[in-house]
């Protein structure tokens, strides 16, 4: 299944690179064995030089888990946010049983 990914740059230029990043991201959470049926991504500039990246990921079962982060490095930020989203759905037991 292709998740919906939405990708919102507040106050910030579109960049390949970081978009690039959030699709293989979800599709690593998805690897993990979660049926993920959309994200919602938003990042924004905080201050000078962090970037804080929100994180939604919406699973087929509804469940959401939600990650957020700030980090001066822009991949960091989005990895960080992303094992925050993933955790939270480790630690709840959405995986499905593997076969």
């Amino acid at each position: 299944m292709h998740p919906y990914i939405e990708i919102t740059f507040t106050d910030a230029n579109r960049d390949r690179g970081l978009e690039g990043a959030i699709h293989r991201w979800v599709a690593r959470v998805e690897g993990m064995g979660f049926d993920v049926k959309g994200a919602s991504v938003t990042v924004e500039p905080q201050g000078r030089n962090t970037l804080s990246v929100q994180v939604a990921l919406m699973l087929s079962s509804g469940t959401l888990a939600t990650g957020t982060s700030r980090h001066v490095e822009p991949f960091v930020a989005i990895s960080d946010a992303f094992r925050v989203a993933s955790r939270a759905l480790l630690q709840r037991g959405s995986r499905p049983p593997m076969a």
